[in-house]
């Protein structure tokens, strides 16, 4: 405390002033939180300063409109503060749903059972969003947070068009000579086709996107042949999106190798074959998901890990996490003793399930649930709802219908059960309602895990967190969960096909209430910020109100930086202009 205390006065006392009038002020506006993000990311991204005037001009164009029409849903339903503004962790959800519905990425920091201390520790987006919402105690508005997607969405235009630039001077293109607005371009449609498959070569592969060269994209392209078994279609897919996204965003309606491009044209090409791949890997998604399903007990989206590395031994499925792998993950029900299950929706929607070519994102396989919860939010209309209305959409709309639960019945007493503990509504951002999600529909809906018990990270943030080499199950470790695996009854997949499974199932009516006996733990969890138990000692309780008292400064002191460097790198760009003119 005594080291902290000299560095924080001499902190506040520069520019509080400035960061006092603009957490006082309500004219705060949504390009102060855009420019504010941009620098603060300056240490994720070397030109994200230079961002501000290219975020700001975004407010003046469609897309800022776009990002507010798909937030707007998420918006109204979200749970707000007085001020009808959105919270930290409450616009960390919106985000993250936002991109991954959009592209089917996972942006670092804003994944929604992260913890607030890893998110601000490990990744740069985190940070900045969370020091944005600590200093505005108004929350996120609407306009805001679309900013802030818009914000986020040109960095990775930025990352993306800094390695573009690398792959064509591999190519033995001088990007330097082609001009954004000039009329002459260097860059022939062979060059460009030639660019757009090195690059999603490498950006498939999980390879470095900073080895360029063409020796390392034809080793990655030779690792992709021979051990996946659809490269040769996933590249006529990049070839057949390429030459579509050309006709379509571009002047050019002949044939490729007859136009030339600016490089802002390429970018555009490769930007938009890039953002679509997501959709693309979904095949492989519900591949995966088909799978485990078809080993599943009774329809409960759990499948015995014994059975899960069975499958795993095969050349192609590769079920081999550690269990502590898949329990960090939130992807193993331990609920049973001694007979651990994977959970399918978990399992299939986590980190090991991801491509990571940028350092802002991942590619990822989707939540499907989403889908559920886009019409939940949508008929609600709210962050509360009527128990009987959320019982009537499941009845009646078509998303539901054609996965409706056996036992809606005892499901209606279980969510009027919720409903009791929130005087009579139901908060359907709420842990609670995403466990009853989970007991309707457990093959799409993730089990809702109570805070803190899992770590959800990519495989090399966990090895590095926790000294391990691999994420790989040694073959002693799967022959030990085989043999403490009870292999009973539907347990056994290799001794029952589909058919049989689903004739057992409709004949034995205790297999079909099974879904009802799912583990279900009476612990609620909202979107909003809750205040904790005032601390029994009062010389702890004055220390931790120094320390708070302290980071607030530092926040504050903070806040005047940002805002005297944004307003500093404009009034620069003003004068440089005047002088030109």
């Amino acid at each position: 405390m005594n080291f902290w205390l000299p560095i924080c006065l001499v902190l506040v006392s520069m520019p509080l002033a400035s960061a006092k009038s603009f957490m006082e002020a309500d004219s705060s506006t949504d390009t102060d939180m855009s420019d504010m993000m941009a620098v603060l990311l300056t240490g994720a991204h070397p030109d994200a300063i230079s961002l501000t005037e290219s975020v700001r001009d975004q407010h003046g164009k469609d897309s800022h409109g776009r990002n507010q029409a798909a937030l707007e849903g998420m918006f109204k339903s979200l749970p707000k503060n007085d001020k009808g503004n959105l919270g930290l962790p409450a616009a960390r959800y919106a985000l993250h749903r936002l991109f991954e519905q959009r592209h089917r990425w996972f942006v670092r920091g804003l994944h929604p059972t992260m913890s607030s201390k890893k998110t601000t520790r490990s990744h740069h987006v985190g940070q900045a969003l969370q020091t944005i919402t600590a200093m505005d105690n108004k929350g996120l508005s609407l306009p805001s947070l679309a900013a802030l997607a818009g914000t986020l969405e040109q960095l990775i235009q930025k990352e993306l068009a800094a390695h573009l630039q690398d792959f064509l001077r591999s190519a033995g293109i001088l990007v330097e000579d082609m001009t954004y607005e000039g009329k002459v371009s260097t860059i022939s449609g062979d060059e460009l086709a030639e660019a757009v498959e090195s690059y999603m070569i490498v950006y498939i592969s999980g390879a470095d996107l900073g080895e360029t060269s063409k020796e390392a994209v034809k080793e990655d392209d030779a690792f992709m042949y021979n051990n996946t078994k659809d490269w040769t279609e996933t590249k006529e897919w990049v070839t057949s999106t390429m030459l579509n996204v050309v006709k379509s965003e571009t002047e050019c309606v002949d044939e490729l190798s007859s136009c030339t491009f600016h490089f802002e044209d390429a970018a555009r090409v490769v930007r938009a074959v890039v953002e679509k791949y997501g959709f693309f890997n979904d095949r492989q998604c519900h591949q995966v998901k088909g799978k485990l399903l078809d080993m599943q007990e009774h329809g409960t989206g759990r499948v015995k890990l014994a059975d899960f590395y069975k499958a795993g031994l095969s050349d192609v499925w590769q079920f081999n996490e550690k269990p502590d792998y898949l329990r960090s993950l939130g992807a193993l029900d331990e609920s049973t003793k001694d007979d651990p299950k994977v959970l399918v929706p978990n399992y299939v929607s986590s980190w090991v399930n991801c491509l990571n070519p940028s350092k802002f994102y991942a590619v990822c396989c989707r939540n499907e649930c989403e889908d559920y919860m886009q019409v939940v939010e949508k008929r609600v209309d709210g962050a509360m709802a009527d128990p009987d209305v959320i019982i009537r959409l499941v009845e009646t709309h078509s998303v539901f219908t054609e996965d409706a639960p056996p036992n809606l019945s005892g499901l209606r007493k279980r969510l009027v059960s919720i409903a009791e503990r929130h005087r009579g509504k139901v908060p359907i951002h709420g842990r609670l309602f995403a466990q009853w999600m989970h007991h309707a529909f457990p093959s799409t809906c993730p089990y809702p895990h109570e805070a803190g018990t899992t770590n959800p990270q990519t495989p090399d943030e966990w090895m590095a967190e926790n000294g391990h080499t691999d994420i790989k199950v040694s073959d002693d470790e799967v022959q030990a969960v085989m043999a403490q695996s009870k292999n009973r009854g539907f347990g056994n997949w290799e001794a029952k096909d589909k058919a049989s499974v689903s004739a057992a199932t409709s004949e034995d009516p205790a297999a079909q209430a099974f879904p009802s006996e799912l583990p279900w733990t009476d612990v609620e969890e909202l979107l909003v910020v809750r205040q904790g138990k005032p601390p029994k000692s009062k010389g702890k309780w004055f220390m931790d109100k120094l320390i708070v008292l302290m980071e607030a400064l530092m926040v504050a002191a903070l806040v005047g930086m940002v805002l005297w460097m944004a307003r500093e790198k404009l009034m620069e760009k003003k004068a440089s202009s005047k002088r030109y003119c």
